[in-house]
């Protein structure tokens, strides 16, 4: 920048005429302070104390090392002179560029140890009082208006700010469509104590998006990436929308590499090249663990993303656990009938025995799986399903089931949207999901229903806790003239993942063998902090709220069951290893309850 050799001179000005200890060649050099002349202004002591204390690490003189073993440099004038000018230059690229450095030295009686002052005076400090831009379009002038007045509020000057603000003019106009602009940047000082910044903008031209190329793949999937990119073909050049289109690729799950760059083309276009790499296509996965309400569950997949060609896969599955076994097989198209869309179609068995009904379900679905926009986190996926099913409950729960064998076809829908910032440990940011389902009277459906559930969770950072807050209900009905819901349609609680105060589904209307029913309508919450304490192993405080009653008009907030209780945190690469042990505030079946779980409840 053309204001760099002005500092120069200045810190040469200042650096020229101070005691460089000579006499003090090869002194073991036990302690380096660095000081802010007290006479100087309250606001430029304060921000030159907070500059120095962040410079000194970097410093040739000053010591390093750990508590029990620290390193002590050896002094001599070369090293005090390299130390003068970084440390005048970092002052001076931070609203310091008159600050004057003048060492100390204070030998030890004993042994040719030296201790050394670095006594700052900063000078005036140079502050931002007007920002000047030149060059851009004239639709951008409101912005550019917009920016000055921003910029342009009496703060300290600093190269940091100065790049931050060139690199939001570059970034704005980028994602306007030009490519090739330029912007330089300069500091103009205006008296002692003012600064002008200045930028010069060259926009260029404006760029279109032209036709995508691929290479690196076989020609399948050389064709699919083509028609996800395809949908820039036309648009205003933008780097969102190259992101977009990369998030879009890797979605599909079939490479290993996604390198997306643009190149002028023909005119004012940019053609898109995509250099790809596939990845394996074949996985099998096993897990064993929990994940779920279920104490125990094993799981295991088999799948091959391409084995029709295409992106088309098959995926077979399966999972056991005392209470629940499951399998089926899927098969699925992306791009179908759009990018960002996928379509399945899945055929599963589904076996619930638990203590108060058996029900067996076969299930033949078609689903779309849509990402509206990619720039967000966001998923839907409306489904029609057409099944049969076996429902058995036991001779004390007939009056709560429905019961026998029936056809069951469902409309259903999920939304879902993660914007938390990490899968397995979350901090921040939130995750939403909802579920609605509706099965009407009718020829391919003997019990009607209608239901809805929905889950909103949480993450904020405070200190070195992670707060979770979780809130979620559920409501069921029977339709036409149904009157009651079948045992798997019910709403249940209770659990690692659920109630932490009650044992898996527990929570809520009983029969006259005290087994669980569920109800019609399911209300739950709970607060968590986590924190790390040691390695890997970290402690989280919890406290959970919640209920099922059989109808809406039971519903009372008072009779929420309350468990508060510590949690041991083992993280691993899966996911936390936890032991969670719950107390329970109200009456309830176990005072005291333990819980071992892979993953966090929420």
């Amino acid at each position: 920048m053309r204001w760099r050799p002005l500092l120069i001179l200045l810190l040469l000005a200042a650096t020229a005429r101070a005691d460089d200890g000579a006499r003090y060649r090869g002194w073991t050099l036990t302690a380096l302070t660095l000081t802010v002349d007290p006479g100087a202004p309250d606001v430029a002591r304060r921000e030159a104390t907070a500059l120095l204390e962040a410079a000194k690490p970097g410093l040739a003189l000053a010591s390093s090392g750990g508590l029990f073993s620290r390193r002590h440099p050896d002094f001599t004038p070369a090293l005090l002179e390299a130390d003068r000018r970084r440390l005048s230059l970092y002052l001076a690229r931070r609203g310091f560029p008159r600050a004057t450095i003048t060492p100390s030295f204070t030998p030890a009686a004993r042994g040719r140890r030296l201790a050394l002052t670095l006594g700052v005076r900063p000078g005036p400090m140079a502050r931002v009082t007007d920002l000047v831009l030149s060059g851009l379009p004239p639709d951008y002038a409101a912005f550019g208006d917009s920016l000055a007045r921003a910029a342009a509020d009496g703060r300290r000057f600093s190269e940091e700010r100065l790049a931050a603000i060139t690199s939001a003019v570059g970034a704005r106009l980028r994602a306007g469509g030009y490519a090739a602009l330029t912007v330089e940047a300069g500091v103009t000082p205006l008296d002692s104590t003012r600064v002008r910044l200045d930028l010069a903008v060259t926009p260029g031209a404006r760029y279109v998006f032209g036709a995508p190329r691929v290479s690196g793949v076989p020609a399948d999937l050389e064709r699919l990436a083509a028609s996800h990119l395809r949908v820039l073909t036309g648009k205003g050049y933008a780097p969102s929308l190259m992101t977009r289109a990369q998030n879009d690729l890797r979605t599909l799950q079939l490479f290993r590499r996604i390198d997306l760059r643009d190149e002028p083309a023909a005119g004012d276009s940019l053609a898109v090249l995509a250099e790809l790499a596939p990845r394996k296509p074949r996985s099998t996965s096993a897990s064993v663990g929990t994940w779920s309400d279920h104490p125990f569950r094993v799981r295991a997949a088999w799948e091959h993303r391409n084995l029709f060609g295409g992106g088309r896969g098959l995926r077979l599955r399966g999972a056991w656990s005392p209470e629940q076994q499951q399998g089926g097989v899927d098969v699925w198209w992306p791009g179908l009938p759009r990018p960002r869309t996928t379509s399945s179609l899945g055929l599963a068995y589904v076996a619930e025995r638990e203590a108060s009904y058996h029900q067996d379900t076969a299930t033949l679905e078609a689903a779309l799986l849509i990402r509206p926009w990619t720039d967000t986190p966001t998923q839907w996926r409306p489904s029609l399903s057409v099944g049969y099913v076996r429902a058995d409950p036991s001779s004390t729960a007939e009056q709560a089931f429905e019961a026998g064998d029936g056809l069951l076809s469902i409309l259903a829908l999920d939304a879902s949207r993660d914007g938390s910032d990490d899968p397995l440990e979350p901090s921040r940011g939130t995750r939403l999901q909802a579920r609605a389902e509706y099965s009407p009277a009718g020829v391919l459906s003997d019990y009607p229903f209608a239901s809805g559930e929905a889950q909103a969770v949480a993450y904020a950072t405070l200190a070195r806790f992670t707060l979770a807050a979780r809130v979620a209900g559920g409501l069921a009905s029977p339709l036409g003239d149904a009157t009651r819901l079948l045992p798997g349609k019910r709403l249940f609680a209770g659990g690692a993942s659920s109630m932490r105060g009650y044992r898996r589904r527990e929570l809520g209307p009983r029969d006259a063998s005290d087994d669980p029913l569920g109800g019609r309508v399911r209300l739950l919450a709970g607060l968590e902090l986590r924190r790390p304490l040691l390695g890997r192993v970290g402690l989280a405080l919890f406290a959970d709220a919640g209920q099922v009653w059989e109808r809406p008009r039971d519903l009372r907030l008072g009779e929420l069951a309350v468990a508060v209780g510590p949690g041991l945190l083992v993280s691993t690469p899966v996911g936390a290893l936890r032991g969670d042990f719950a107390f329970n505030l109200r009456d309830a079946p176990d005072r005291w309850l333990f819980h071992f779980s892979v993953g966090h409840p929420w």
